[in-house]
């Protein structure tokens, strides 16, 4: 995300170089973490957290994602991995 407009993704414009970043997202059932990896998946930045929105709907989700990564460098790369939600989950 452009940190100043929320738009589409943010570009550390570093392309195929040995120095991409990625960002990195857990989407948990009690926290959304993110941080920042380099190649080596070494962490650039400390991780970032805040509690996972209650109820977890997928915009909620998202707004809350938008706000953490605002506070993180830029990133060429983004991986994802979050657990499965159901209706009749606790």
């Amino acid at each position: 995300m452009d940190r100043n407009t929320g738009n589409a993704v943010q570009k550390a414009g570093h392309g195929d170089r040995d120095d991409v970043a990625y960002l990195a997202i857990d989407i948990g059932g009690s926290g959304l973490k993110a941080t920042v990896l380099d190649r080596e998946e070494s962490m650039l930045v400390d991780r970032v957290r805040v509690e996972t929105p209650v109820p977890p709907s997928p915009d909620v989700i998202v707004e809350a994602l938008v706000a953490l990564v605002k506070t993180l460098p830029p990133f060429d790369r983004i991986s994802i991995g979050f657990r499965a939600w159901s209706a009749t989950a606790a």
